[in-house]
């Protein structure tokens, strides 16, 4: 005698309609889309040391607020901070330099101290590569994304039913 229940087919019609919609939903423009978020590594690899830094990576995250793939003072999210080889620590930036990916106003790179205590420093933007990498995707993408894996995992646990 089979007992096999003609449901599992009509639901995996359900649910791939459902996954359809999802996607479709998904890929229609957003108006409260987050921003991307990205992590920069300022590195020194294969420049000279900077005399003031001596030769110190740093590390900063922003928020594309305008999209347009370039890290501004204002969109700084956190960043790491530098030492100076006498042990001056800066934690802020107080502007970036003007280079491919970064939207600052000038040559240098301008390192603050929140306290006050210690006047800025100004590195040469020559002395850092700044590598970006994008840490959020963008919604539609995460969005299809995890229509894929709840389709993939809604199919797996149906064949293991039936």
């Amino acid at each position: 005698m089979n007992t096999r229940n003609p449901a599992p087919a009509a639901a995996r019609l359900l649910s791939a309609l459902g996954l359809a919609t999802l996607a479709l939903i998904g890929s229609l423009p957003s108006t409260a889309a987050a921003a991307p978020i990205y992590l920069v590594d300022a590195t020194t690899d294969g420049m000279p040391p900077d005399p003031g830094l001596g030769n110190e990576a740093f590390a900063f995250t922003f928020e594309d607020l305008n999209y347009d793939l370039k890290a501004s003072s204002s969109e700084v999210l956190a960043f790491s901070g530098v030492t100076s080889p006498i042990g001056s620590f800066f934690d802020i930036f107080v502007e970036l330099p003007l280079l491919p990916g970064l939207d600052g106003s000038g040559p240098d790179w301008v390192f603050g101290d929140s306290t006050g205590a210690l006047p800025n420093y100004r590195a040469a933007a020559a002395t850092y590569t700044p590598f970006a990498t994008l840490l959020v995707p963008e919604p539609t993408s995460l969005a299809l994304a995890l229509a894929a894996g709840l389709g993939a995992l809604t199919c797996r646990r149906r064949r293991a039913a039936c």
